[in-house]
């Protein structure tokens, strides 16, 4: 929690040192010219947990309680080789406490698990209709660990919405699985210097019997420097997988660096 604490101040810190802000179009697809830089950086807590039963051979029938807290740290760049091809770095490191609890009738054991994760990503993207009214684009990633994504985007622009849809495919080189997924979301300006957006998606393993997860999105984003682009988001996701529902938490400052 204090590594959390941290990170929010020097992030909001970063962000509220920069020029006063001003009004910016929101409803104008961001045009990079040849030679943009884009930074991101990032911050997620996903608390997870459910109740259950078990049984001991020795010990008896217990309780079961199981709470683990994710946090994930991330960074990423994205540079501009022409105004319709761009390609982008991500590394995001991460720690899993996984806490369990067994109540027995006589005695309660308690157990800490403090796991490392790390994910790291090489993308490009490309503009295929730049300035069209769907603005088409198709991105590729290949991540680790190894897995392969492929997800295609269009928008539309109508004042004062922006809606958005995409549809995805990623297989797991390593295992073979295979997930598609599809999303739509909608964005809303609140007004100069405020916007709001609504996302939901679906994603499920391809060939395998099972629900797809659902997952719902709101994200605020505050405009810090019109001309630098950068903003201060936050994001609060709800997903159900397997009946149960999910919350999670993110923090995001980014903008264009030149």
């Amino acid at each position: 929690m204090r590594l959390i604490t941290t990170f929010v101040f020097v992030v909001v810190s970063l962000a509220l040192a920069q020029t006063q802000a001003q009004p910016i179009d929101l409803l104008q697809r961001p045009e990079d010219d040849a030679g943009t830089l884009r930074f991101s950086i990032g911050l997620k807590y996903d608390p997870r947990g459910f109740h259950g039963f078990g049984s001991d051979p020795v010990k008896g029938p217990f309780g079961l309680t199981v709470v683990g807290h994710n946090m994930v740290v991330s960074a990423s760049l994205e540079y501009a080789y022409t105004p319709q091809v761009s390609a982008s770095v991500l590394v995001s490191p991460g720690l899993r406490l996984t806490q369990t609890e067994r109540a027995f009738v006589d005695r309660t054991e308690r157990e800490d698990l403090w796991e490392p994760r790390s994910l790291a990503a090489l993308g490009a993207s490309f503009r295929l209709d730049p300035g069209g009214t769907f603005d088409p684009r198709v991105s590729l990633a290949l991540e680790y660990p190894w897995l392969l994504r492929l997800s295609a985007a269009v928008s539309l622009l109508r004042d004062p919405v922006v809606l958005r849809a995409t549809a995805g495919f990623s297989d797991a080189l390593d295992s073979g699985s295979s997930r598609f997924s599809l999303g739509l979301s909608a964005g809303f300006v609140a007004n100069d210097l405020i916007s709001f957006s609504l996302g939901s998606s679906l994603d499920w393993v391809v060939g395998a019997l099972g629900l797809p997860n659902v997952s719902l999105s709101l994200r605020t984003s505050y405009t810090l420097d019109p001309q630098t682009e950068r903003q201060l988001a936050a994001r609060t996701s709800v997903s159900f997988a397997g009946g149960e529902g999910q919350v999670g938490l993110g923090l995001e400052w980014s903008g264009r660096l030149w």
